[in-house]
């Protein structure tokens, strides 16, 4: 029988022979995965031999891999802003730049000072960014919408896994064709890469991840930019509208804001690779909403 170190080796070769650059981290995780393990004990029992229906499980998955399904996929969860969410196919995999989102929504919160804030997550997915808002503002009034059923009962699975169930309404629908009330900030994180560019994307994306979420049309912004016009009948006065998009898009954005709101502020804020990933429209309030 191999032992764990020499398993994992191997796991390496098989993954770095597939083309997965991470291959030396993702290794460890599928043989943690494999083995119900935290980092710190599979390494404790690097010199163990496990047994043959663990490494069975884990050829499994490495199997898996080496077609190039997602890692997320794989092991069931992701990390973000600090909490593990369950991921499942079907539903788009979270990606660290929408980290970005969430903290100027934080921004924009905290400036509110309301505890009776009403947000709508448009595009939820598997609901981390009404569930991450839902964790630090306990008061506020949460919509996740999205028009995939899937992505519906798994954002509901992740905010009663994360004790937020009572504080989110998930609805499905597209767009806001099903919404009925107001909001004082709406987070859109839609569809935004060109049509032609899909089949260039890594075969994780373009095979594994669903295509309804992914493709924005022919210019990528033409999902946003049915929900801008939706949402001129929703957004409050003084509110904001936050939207993920790509550096691309840019200038789009802002025209097409423009047309819907034409008194609106426009901004943008660049990610951690210091790419522009969030534009950020803030309306003005009207005179009725000031107190003189």
């Amino acid at each position: 029988m191999k032992r764990l170190e020499d398993l994992i080796r191997s796991t390496r070769k098989n993954l770095q022979s597939a083309g997965i650059s991470e291959y030396l981290l993702e290794a460890e995780l599928i043989w943690m995965k494999a083995l119900n393990l935290d980092r710190a004990n599979l390494y404790l029992e690097f010199n163990e031999s496990p047994n043959v229906r663990f490494i069975e499980y884990a050829a499994g998955l490495v199997s898996r891999r080496m077609k190039r399904e997602p890692l997320a996929y794989i092991l069931g969860k992701i990390e973000f802003f600090g909490k593990e969410f369950n991921v499942k196919p079907g539903v788009l995999i979270p990606r660290q730049d929408t980290e970005t989102v969430v903290e100027e929504a934080i921004k924009i919160l905290d400036d509110y000072g309301s505890t009776s804030t009403t947000i709508f997550d448009v595009g939820c997915g598997s609901g981390i960014i009404g569930i991450s808002l839902a964790i630090r503002y306990p008061h506020a009034r949460i919509f996740s919408i999205d028009s995939n059923l899937q992505a519906c009962i798994l954002t509901k699975q992740n905010a009663e896994k994360l004790g937020v169930g009572s504080q989110l309404q998930v609805v499905q629908s597209d767009l806001f064709t099903a919404i009925n009330c107001g909001a004082d900030l709406i987070i859109a994180n839609l569809p935004y890469i060109p049509t032609s560019d899909i089949e260039s994307l890594e075969p994780e994306v373009r095979v594994f991840e669903p295509r309804a979420a992914l493709d924005g049309g022919i210019d990528g912004f033409s999902v946003t930019k049915r929900m801008l016009t939706q949402s001129s009948g929703l957004i409050k006065s003084g509110g904001a509208i936050l939207l993920e998009l790509s550096p691309e898009l840019t200038d789009i954005a802002k025209n097409q804001i423009m047309e819907v709101f034409p008194n609106s502020i426009f901004a943008t804020q660049r990610d951690l690779s210091g790419q522009i990933r969030v534009a950020i429209y803030t309306l003005p309030k009207l005179a009725s909403d000031y107190k003189y």
